[in-house]
């Protein structure tokens, strides 16, 4: 398994054509898998955001559809704030995104 710590590998990831490919894989496996899970507004596309659910700089596993939810970019957003204000809010050495 390939380990991401740092933000850095994780975009290089997300830009892998690995990563790419799985994602268009998911969509089409989960075709009624369209609604946001945060606010359940529809998605479509480009709109439709795979999320980890255990982040994978966290160590979350990175192609696996039990770590994945569907977002919408809005709700992606305010979720990847969350993670930043709580990492800021922990101690460095007790959590490590």
């Amino acid at each position: 398994m390939i380990e991401i710590t740092t933000q850095e590998e994780a975009n290089k990831f997300y830009r892998s054509s690995a990563w790419k490919a799985w994602r268009l894989n998911y969509i089409a496996r989960h075709p009624f898998e369209r609604e946001c899970e945060m606010c359940s507004i529809p998605v479509e596309g480009s709109q439709i955001i795979l999320d980890h659910l255990v982040g994978i700089r966290a160590g979350g596993e990175l192609m696996s559809d039990d770590n994945i939810q569907v977002l919408c970019r809005p709700c992606n957003g305010r979720k990847r704030s969350t993670i930043i204000v709580r990492k800021n809010w922990v101690d460095a050495e007790v959590i490590s995104l």
